[in-house]
């Protein structure tokens, strides 16, 4: 049986293991623009009310989009 390490599980074959890798891409992707947007409207002088709700609105937009591909694979893969 000439299975590679690379598969997750036997039906699904590689293509569990690339959804993985690009779920994580993704995710690190947006943890580092949120980090670096973030600095940056700290840094910058015209924070005001409004610069900071829509800072909260992306943060939260980008993490429930997350939520949603994580729950998206791990459904795909079994495991809840």
């Amino acid at each position: 049986m000439g299975s590679s390490s690379l598969e997750v599980s036997v039906g699904g074959g590689n293509f569990d293991f690339i959804l993985l890798i690009i779920s994580l891409a993704f995710t690190v992707g947006v943890i580092v623009t949120l980090i670096l947007i973030t600095r940056h409207v700290m840094k910058s002088k015209w924070i005001d009310s409004n610069s900071v709700g829509v800072l909260f609105f992306a943060v939260g937009l980008s993490l429930l989009l997350l939520a949603a591909l994580w729950v998206t694979y791990l459904l795909y893969v079994g495991i809840l």
